[in-house]
């Protein structure tokens, strides 16, 4: 009975452990300057977290992703392809977002 109690119990652990996606990384701009704040999500889910004061950050899921999202305000956002299901030491540069208003009126 405790043969097959322990058998269960590593065939549940190794079907958790099967699913899991960790990214870990850091963000910098063009001239290679952190970005803190960034926001990282992966795509598809709710799950995201955003880079420390230094541009590092970490993720994790229960679930596997193959995607993520790295945006900030002013820079274009950048869709990054998980190859496995654990990255460590990602690099990730965001360069400046072209886009900007033409005129802005105020009006009092």
């Amino acid at each position: 009975m405790i043969k097959k109690i322990a058998l269960l119990f590593i065939v549940l652990l190794s079907i958790t452990m099967y699913s899991q996606t960790k990214v870990s990384g850091e963000v910098f701009d063009n001239q290679g300057e952190p970005i803190p704040f960034a926001n990282i999500v992966f795509v598809g889910s709710t799950e995201g977290t955003i880079t420390n004061e230094n541009g590092l950050f970490y993720l994790e899921s229960d679930t596997t992703w193959e995607e993520m999202k790295v945006s900030f305000i002013g820079y274009e956002e950048r869709l990054i392809q998980l190859p496995k299901k654990v990255n460590y030491k990602l690099v990730v540069t965001l360069g400046p977002d072209d886009e900007s208003l033409d005129e802005v009126y105020i009006y009092t």
